[in-house]
């Protein structure tokens, strides 16, 4: 019994990775990006330097608003380290040339965390009552799509291509996820034979 609590509570964590994984990639891809804005709605950069020098030279000058517990919705004045911080962000290149180091990074770091996924659940799933063929697909799908992610995850900066490669591996990988938890509850869920 207390195995299979251990199992169960494993691969409930297993699919927290999965749904996590999902709302990060909706957090940072499913709203508007700013930055991103179709031609007809970014203002020229002269407008900006306008803006930032009116800022600059008015004393009673605010912030919008911020909803917290600390702000509590009421106005900040704009002080040094909010004009540089808003310069820095209005005049920041589309491109920085570090993007393509942060990316590969990043990309080495999910390697890791997911072949330790990998092999942790592919472990419980090794005594699941599937057939050995079927343990070899799933195997092999997730050893392929966590290669793909991280290929896509280094590549992000350069084309487009490889932003779908990691957007696909990524589902792919939480899918395959998913279905080796499944697997392993339905074991679980089985009574134990004498």
């Amino acid at each position: 019994p207390y195995a299979k609590i251990f199992v169960g509570i494993f691969t409930a964590l297993m699919l927290c990775v999965c749904l996590w994984a999902t709302w990060i990639y909706t957090a940072r891809y499913g709203r508007v990006d700013t930055r991103h804005l179709p031609a007809y709605l970014h203002e020229a950069k002269n407008d900006l330097k306008a803006d930032i020098t009116e800022l600059k030279s008015d004393s009673q000058a605010v912030i919008a608003p911020v909803w917290d517990k600390e702000h509590a919705g009421r106005e900040q004045k704009v002080d040094s380290a909010a004009l540089s911080a808003i310069e820095r962000e209005s005049y920041a290149p589309d491109d920085q040339n570090g993007g393509a180091w942060r990316d590969l990074g990043l990309a080495h770091t999910h390697m890791n965390g997911q072949t330790l996924l990998f092999f942790a659940i592919g472990l419980v799933f090794l005594f699941t009552s599937l057939t050995p063929k079927r343990k070899k697909i799933v195997y092999w799908i997730f050893g392929v799509t966590v290669l793909a992610h991280t290929i896509g995850l280094t590549g992000r900066s350069y084309a487009s291509i490889f932003r779908d490669l990691l957007a696909v591996a990524g589902i792919a990988i939480c899918l395959v996820i998913a279905f080796m938890a499944f697997a392993i509850f339905a074991d679980l869920a089985k009574k134990p034979t004498e």
